[in-house]
């Protein structure tokens, strides 16, 4: 087995070394690469509002101890939680829309409260929401959170408007590479 690494960037020879010295320089490299790409593009919280009565707050990863968790170890319980907060007029039938994406934007996962067999229904004034998420199995690396908040036009269900998105970034980290391999591993700029 070969126990000597190279590793070369744009044909230069950035380092000559031990197979596991040279793979974990590269791993720092590209990981501290990621981070400034993903934080550059994606701010930490953001709202967009199509109708400003309405405001989804507070939101953030945190495990099952309810600590906000802006960074997550693969395998922790997580929880995405928030609030809604709708002033003026009620939201007669609503539904929530939950997306994870890679720090490239790629979509992991889509799905709706209502496909998942929970109703929102009719939303006034503050309402707080906790969805468990479950055991952390993503790869290394930033991910973003986005809730969107859709008001299904009344009985008939046919409009699906996105009246409010808010999202916020995570990192996941694996300090235990016993653990085993994640699932879905980052794409690298």
């Amino acid at each position: 087995m070969c126990d000597r690494c190279l590793w070369f960037d744009h044909g230069k020879m950035r380092m000559d070394g031990s197979s596991e010295e040279v793979t974990q320089a590269y791993l720092k490299w590209v990981r501290a690469r990621q981070d400034e790409s993903v934080f550059r593009n994606i701010e930490r919280v953001t709202s967009r509002l199509n109708r400003l009565d309405i405001k989804i707050e507070e939101l953030e990863v945190v495990n099952r101890k309810g600590e906000s968790k802006n960074m997550v170890m693969v395998g922790d319980e997580t929880i995405i939680r928030f609030a809604i907060h709708v002033d003026e007029n009620p939201i007669e039938s609503a539904d929530l829309r939950l997306c994870i994406n890679r720090s490239d934007g790629f979509l992991l996962s889509e799905n709706t409260a209502k496909g998942d067999g929970f109703e929102v229904g009719r939303l006034k004034g503050k309402t707080r929401f906790e969805i468990p998420y479950g055991p952390i199995d993503l790869g290394l690396g930033l991910y973003e959170v986005t809730i969107e908040l859709l008001d299904l036009g009344g009985k008939d269900e046919i409009k699906r408007e996105v009246i409010a998105i808010a999202n916020t970034v995570f990192k996941v980290e694996n300090p235990t590479p016993e653990f085993g391999n994640p699932l879905i591993y980052p794409i690298i700029e």
